[in-house]
């Protein structure tokens, strides 16, 4: 047992150079990430300091309420050309803001449709076991609403597979980005989610009835539903489909 401890001791004795130049470019890793985010903290702040940020109005709406976006106007001053990205905006919002944008809010829309659809077929069991033996009316409605659920689940997963598979080639060759192809497809995929998130929800709230209805019910469906309204409205669905028309022609 001597031995053993002595040869343990020996072992980190010997080993205390390599722990100790381990911690220092550790510590030295993480010095730099934190000058990095503070420099960049001090030219945004100085671009907010030396310029004007004005409120011009208020986020008081009936669903995505947690957004809280209300419109400001930042008219910015000495602001120095490494500021300033030197990407046309066009490429920028093709290749990430755009894409990025629709995938993550259809995401969202993806999250509330999910629930809306637990919360009805939880419903529909508590109705099955009053009556042992017997398919409530409802089950039919329940499942309807998954092939809905189903489609809008694919059109999202696939849209994210193929916007990370272009986004992982080598640069240079990610110009299917800003492919009218690809641009149609995301402006499709945020206008068939926001459509059918509607759908589901108030499908939904037919299943459940009254108690979907009320705020007070562990099946409420009120800010579900609130929230699913917003989807054809941000961006609106008409916008979008001009845009397509304009890129088909």
């Amino acid at each position: 047992m001597e031995k053993l401890l002595s040869g343990v001791g020996s072992l980190l004795y010997g080993m205390r150079f390599t722990m100790l130049f381990f911690y220092v470019g550790l510590v030295t890793i993480i010095f730099g990430i934190l000058g990095k985010f503070l420099l960049e903290t001090y030219k945004l702040m100085s671009t907010l300091l030396f310029g004007e940020l004005e409120k011009n109005g208020n986020w008081d709406t009936l669903g995505m309420r947690g957004t809280c976006s209300p419109p400001f106007k930042l008219e910015s001053k000495g602001v120095s050309a490494d500021q300033i990205l030197p990407l046309p905006f066009g490429d920028i919002a093709s290749r990430t803001m755009v894409p990025f944008s629709h995938i993550l809010w259809a995401a969202c829309w993806l999250g509330i449709a999910t629930d809306a659809v637990s919360r009805a077929r939880t419903y529909v069991r508590a109705e099955a076991r009053k009556k042992p033996g017997t398919v409530p009316p409802t089950a039919l409605r329940v499942a309807e609403v998954i092939n809905l659920l189903q489609l809008m689940r694919n059109n999202v997963h696939d849209a994210a597979s193929e916007c990370e598979t272009l986004m992982k080639k080598a640069e240079g060759a990610t110009d299917e980005l800003l492919s009218i192809g690809f641009a149609i497809k995301i402006n499709n995929l945020k206008i068939a989610t926001s459509q059918l998130v509607s759908q589901i929800v108030n499908q939904c709230l037919l299943i459940v009835g009254i108690q979907g209805y009320k705020n007070d019910s562990k099946l409420s469906m009120g800010r579900h539903l609130r929230d699913a309204l917003s989807a054809s409205l941000m961006i609106g669905n008409d916008r979008i489909y001009a845009t397509n028309a304009s890129l088909l022609l």
